[in-house]
């Protein structure tokens, strides 16, 4: 389920525009500025802004070609040709050579670059240089995607999101009426599958707990077997050496990530081996995607709609389409074209996709595959029910599951089957991990015993009952989790015809203002600055008046959700479970170059917020206060409001007279914050820096509110 998200997108340097030109480009280019990103957003899928991925394939989608499989067609034959003819007129002003490799299920045409792989500056360029011919539907690098599990401590003998109330999934009291997941098929699309006595019951198909499954790994080094895709998804061990991975990637043992995922969603139970999976009577089924060195976008479209019974040319057809895939990875983009696509395909086959948040604290809608059309998006609660400290968050997710938070104990973790190899496979363990890889096979096992008790079930009915069923955040999920933790009981109690007698209600308050969000009836009671959040339950159908109600000196902007208008007044039938977002703002001042402001003040630790354009090339930025009474702190940032947590300034005097200086300011918007500690009045602030020219501005003598000379 998506809903209008209230985070802005986010904010670029300005970076001087280079054209395309002749005699080729260097391969660590700048990136495009955001203006030409924005005029080609929905077509052209540039890199995330600041990626240090490089790029050695792109994935191109040409109008008026042949259905995705078509490959002998005179229709398919005519667009190849005319995408020989394309590579050759975008690439060769570039210095560049490009091939085309083969097309993949969602009907795109992976393209490779002969030669080094390219940075992010050079691929903006490329795809910019394709872009200009209008044949071109859209076009996006094959960026590669990671596992998302974060690093644990060793294996201890409980799990505590089975058997604990307070952050569990509730799952026992369903297994107890019967539900077991029987008969239905789980993907794994992850790093592949090691044998695993939990994981694996010696019987020969089709009494085998783990199906034949498939590596999609298309590249023999990334998939370390020495052949590429073949009908084995053993996990060869995704180790690497330090830059193995690209320039300042980390050395790392082997994760065993995909075996970890299985045993979480499905491992099996009452055989005197570790540990319990949600739907322990389901059937398993790797999908290999990841390898040395993570997944590239088609290799994942592919094990996407392969596992779900789709097509994919030059492999063999699923005999065991899954039901359910789990998506434990992701990475920094916008949803594409080809992951799109994929989800499509996979839907409109019956399966349902659960997807991991990602684990970098930080709105969902910047990661994909969670930011996608038609997933279900986990965010990851601790064992006390709250937001785990890494998991991202925003209006994309759909739901919380248990993740772990191994950082405030070690028996926080999700305990789950590994392998005790640190690089190729040994013996078959178990241990703990944290990420939201861990909180979505806790949803998609969930799934599969819903399915097992109704097989007619949609994927939209599965998102809608796993929604609506949710159990409210025992304590607040901050940022926005979803409409709390799943439940498994009374989804599979809705699942199978009975009533949803209350639904949960969520909201969080979002942006750089403060206040807080009261409700009638009461049950919502939320304040008072950003990040807040707070859950509750009200009857199905019942009306729920929420009030948004600012803080001094900040403004209500606007609820997203189930309300969308700028009235501090939010009216929500409780039809289906409602997550709302309240978006409070903090006035911001417009500085001029060393124009003074007039005197102002605050009380009772109010900020104050300030603004000031810095250009390219500008030297010796100087931002200071003075003058008047009480004691003022001064906050100072770039590109993002500053509170007191995050700065790159702060001098932290006693007195109102602080500055901040920088000898080579970055370009674009530097943002301020003056703070009482606890009050102030009277108080000056100046901002003020060098022109390109080296020249000083000086505004000495001034009075309020006359313009600063030029120089």
């Amino acid at each position: 389920m998506k809903r209008r998200s209230p985070w802005p997108a986010r904010r670029s340097l300005a970076l001087a525009s280079m054209a395309l030109f002749l005699g080729g480009i260097s391969h660590d280019a700048d990136a495009v500025d955001k203006m030409t990103r924005d005029r080609h957003a929905g077509r052209v899928f540039f890199p995330a802004e600041g990626s240090t991925q490089t790029y050695d394939s792109f994935i191109v989608y040409l109008r008026d070609d042949a259905k995705a499989g078509d490959d002998g067609s005179a229709k398919a034959l005519a667009a190849r040709s005319r995408l020989d003819s394309l590579l050759d007129a975008a690439s060769q002003p570039l210095g560049l050579s490009l091939r085309a490799d083969r097309r993949i299920s969602t009907g795109g045409h992976l393209l490779r670059v002969e030669g080094d792989a390219l940075g992010a500056g050079a691929a903006d360029r490329l795809l910019l240089a394709l872009a200009r011919d209008p044949q071109v539907a859209s076009i996006e690098p094959n960026i590669r995607l990671h596992a998302l599990a974060l690093p644990n401590d060793p294996f201890l003998s409980y799990q505590w999101p089975i058997l604990e109330a307070t952050g569990g999934i509730n799952v026992e009291p369903a297994w107890d009426s019967g539900a077991d997941g029987l008969g239905v098929v789980i993907a794994v699309i992850d790093t592949g599958q090691t044998y695993h006595p939990d994981l694996d019951n010696g019987q020969p198909f089709p009494n085998n707990k783990t199906l034949p499954g498939i590596d999609m790994i298309s590249d023999p080094a990334n998939a370390r077997d020495g052949n590429g895709r073949d009908n084995d998804p053993s996990d060869m061990g995704d180790w690497n050496t330090a830059n193995q991975c690209g320039p300042d990637s980390p050395a790392h043992d082997s994760t065993w990530h995909g075996t970890h995922v299985a045993g979480i969603a499905a491992a099996l139970t009452n055989n005197t081996e570790g540990v319990a999976g949600v739907a322990y009577n389901s059937y398993l089924q790797h999908v290999r995607v990841l390898g040395t060195c993570g997944g590239s976008t088609a290799d994942i479209a592919d094990g996407i709609v392969w596992a779900s019974g789709g097509t994919v040319s030059g492999i063999p057809d699923n005999a065991t389409p899954a039901h359910v895939l789990n998506l434990s990875l992701g990475g920094q983009s916008a949803c594409s074209t080809t992951y799109q696509t994929a989800i499509n395909t996979a839907r409109a086959n019956g399966s349902v996709l659960i997807v991991a948040a990602g684990n970098s604290n930080a709105p969902t809608q910047f990661f994909t595959p969670a930011n996608c059309n038609g997933v279900i998006a986990v965010a990851s609660s601790r064992r006390d029910g709250g937001r785990a400290s890494y998991s991202n968050f925003d209006p994309t997710i759909d739901i919380a599951a248990p993740g772990g938070d191994s950082d405030v104990a070690p028996a926080n973790g999700i305990a789950s089957t590994v392998n005790t190899g640190t690089t190729t496979p040994l013996a078959a363990g178990y241990n703990y991990k944290d990420g939201t890889s861990m909180a979505a096979p806790q949803v998609a096992g969930v799934a599969a015993l819903m399915i097992g008790e109704n097989s007619s079930l949609t994927p939209d009915q599965i998102e809608t009952l796993l929604i609506d069923t949710a159990r409210p955040f025992p304590v607040p999920c901050t940022l926005g989790c979803g409409s709390g933790i799943v439940d498994a009981n009374a989804a599979v109690a809705a699942a199978t015809g009975g009533t949803i007698t209350n639904m949960p209600m969520s909201v969080a308050l979002y942006g750089f203002g403060h206040g807080s969000v009261t409700s009638s009836p009461a049950g919502i009671n939320c304040g008072t600055q950003s990040g807040t959040s707070c859950s509750t339950r009200y009857a199905t159908n019942a009306t729920v008046t929420l009030q948004a109600n600012a803080a001094p000196g900040f403004t209500f902007s606007s609820w997203f959700g189930p309300c969308s208008n700028s009235s501090p007044t939010c009216v929500v039938s409780m039809q289906h479970a409602a997550e709302v977002h309240a978006l409070f703002e903090a006035p911001i001042t417009a500085l001029s170059n060393g124009v003074q402001t007039g005197s102002f003040g605050t009380t009772g630790e109010t900020p104050r917020y300030f603004a000031i354009d810095v250009p390219s090339g500008a030297s010796n930025l100087d931002i200071s206060i003075s003058g008047g009474s009480g004691d003022a702190d001064l906050y100072v940032r770039h590109g993002n409001i500053p509170d007191e947590n995050h700065w790159e300034c702060r001098p932290f005097l006693s007195g109102n007279n602080e500055s901040c200086t920088s000898a080579t300011p970055a370009a674009g918007t530097w943002y301020i914050m003056v703070v009482g500690a606890p009050d102030f009045s009277g108080t000056r602030l100046t901002a003020s820096f060098a022109t390109g020219s080296g020249q000083w501005i000086f505004c000495s003598g001034m009075e309020d509110g006359d313009a600063c000379p030029a120089p």
